[in-house]
């Protein structure tokens, strides 16, 4: 490494020319100097190659290290959608349980919050659904964020974080006053959340939506009241609950 740092910095330059990304972004981790002269490299490289893995992995990596000069010029040179990627770069970073600060950062230098992947799912969809309250509550704060965002089966963020029993998520999402409790899925047969958390037997979310008041306990869905289901369903918390 001593040897190489000797070199001029032209002449690295021209080494790159060479290098597989894969290369470069290795250098680039190696030593501090490197990383400054051949963070162009990089970006000149993505441009060429247009590789999904790598424009991603390029910045996770300069989110990781706050980086936002470094995450600003790769989201400018559209290394988050770069062509073949399947799932939007928001809901593929909250899937891999990157951080909400790494997600503000994400926000921050222009990378979109109401993007969807081929299930209509946006990134608050994910993160309702896999009960990441930190991350939620940074995208709430985003302007004209889509808090009512239905996927392809009609689901909203806040029907799938009461279905999921994600107590903090719903706690979260009922405080907000855009949130629409009351609207329902497109499956057959489609009922409001509370009857479908007393079906699955969430305790905690049904006493949140019936602390809230927005939601109807009268319902009927198939002829039954939540209450009915609770009974049939075999769930004695939730029938003392609806009572």
């Amino acid at each position: 490494m001593a040897l190489l740092l000797d070199l001029p910095n032209e002449l690295l330059f021209q080494i790159t020319i060479y290098l597989t990304h894969h290369d470069i972004f290795h250098f680039l981790r190696a030593n501090r100097r490197l990383a400054r002269l051949l963070q162009t490299a990089q970006f000149d490289h993505l441009r060429r190659f247009r590789s999904v893995d790598h424009g991603r992995r390029a910045l996770f990596h300069a989110a990781a290290r706050e980086d936002t000069a470094t995450v600003a010029e790769l989201v400018r040179i559209g290394a988050h959608k770069f062509p073949g990627s399947r799932i939007h770069f928001l809901n593929s970073a909250i899937q891999n349980w990157c951080s909400a600060k790494t997600i503000s950062i994400f926000l921050r230098c222009g990378i979109e919050a109401d993007g969807t992947d081929t299930r209509g799912r946006t990134p608050l969809t994910i993160a309702a659904r896999k009960g990441r309250a930190d991350v939620v509550e940074v995208l709430l704060k985003v302007e004209g964020v889509r808090v009512n965002a239905q996927c392809h089966n009609g689901k909203t963020p806040f029907m799938l974080a009461a279905l999921a029993g994600r107590t903090d998520v719903v706690r979260l999402l009922l405080e907000d006053e855009r949130v629409d409790v009351g609207l329902r899925d497109t499956m057959p047969n489609s009922c409001t959340v509370l009857w479908k958390a007393v079906e699955i037997g969430h305790r905690k979310v049904i006493k949140l939506l019936l602390d809230d008041g927005r939601s109807d306990p009268n319902f009927l869905s198939n002829g039954q009241t939540p209450l009915h289901c609770a009974i049939q369903r075999g769930h004695p918390e939730v029938v003392l609950l609806l009572l």
